[in-house]
């Protein structure tokens, strides 16, 4: 493909050639969309080589090659016009091709904020106390000499807020 300035040659774009081979065979957009099973819309930027509005590459060969078909023309020299766009494209921008995911160091300090505040969070629920200045898992004390714990049946933080908190029973050992 022919390129001044960075800008490819009008006459080898391969929307343009089908767009060409479609007015000279007289076809609406709107009949050979119908004919193709495609939309209009795919059909518009397919021929206006804006191929950030179509889908993925392979898609978008399948779709030049039924439309190459349907026009009675030479899918091959399209289809290696539009392998030559795509490749300027490419080397016309390489900045934006992405790094893999945790290699980007503000993610990396997200992600170790959010397990710092996980685990503060399991620590609170583990030992946070009842409103009556309680413990509410397995308190142990001492009676008499001997050690105490106190059972707390429905303990857990979830049950308390639904119901409240239930007397403890001291069971000695």
């Amino acid at each position: 493909m022919e390129e001044q300035n960075g800008v490819p040659d009008m006459a080898v774009l391969p929307g343009l050639k089908m767009r060409k081979a479609r007015t000279a065979l007289s076809i609406s957009v709107e009949e050979a969309a119908a004919s193709l099973g495609l939309t209009e819309r795919i059909l518009k930027a397919l021929e206006a080589d804006d191929y950030g509005k179509l889908p993925a590459d392979v898609y978008v060969r399948g779709y030049i090659r039924s439309y190459c078909s349907l026009l009675n023309i030479d899918a091959a020299a399209i289809l290696q016009a539009f392998e030559r766009l795509v490749e300027m494209e490419k080397q016309q921008s390489p900045e934006d091709e992405k790094k893999p995911l945790l290699e980007d160091p503000r993610l990396r300090v997200i992600i170790a904020c959010a397990a710092v505040i996980l685990l503060l969070l399991v620590a609170v629920a583990i030992f946070a106390e009842s409103p009556d200045g309680q413990v509410q898992l397995g308190d142990q004390t001492e009676y008499r000499g001997d050690y105490v714990y106190k059972e707390v049946p429905g303990s857990s933080i979830i049950f308390q807020a639904r119901y409240g908190p239930l007397p403890t029973t001291e069971i000695s050992v």
